[in-house]
């Protein structure tokens, strides 16, 4: 078993790396993300999919509450 984290960051072809704790080459603190204890890299690499993806809606809604927000301030009907 090992501890997993993923990088926050994205690489250029969109894939965000999984690496072990023990890994020499970890992203710093503030780009990686600790997600768990794995018995394997498929399922560690798995999580970190759902985690990404998870994140990124929750981005996106974050947005369109701001978006809608500012348009609600702003007087506009978004409908």
């Amino acid at each position: 078993m090992a501890f997993y984290y993923v990088n926050k960051k994205a690489q250029d072809n969109g894939d965000h790396e999984v690496h072990t704790s023990t890994y020499t080459y970890l992203p710093i603190e503030d780009n990686r993300l600790y997600f768990g204890i794995y018995d394997n890299c498929t399922s560690a690499v798995k999580e970190a999919k759902n985690i990404i993806r998870n994140q990124t809606v929750a981005t996106i809604a974050q947005m369109l509450v701001i978006h809608r927000n500012v348009a609600l301030i702003a007087g506009l009907d978004l409908g």
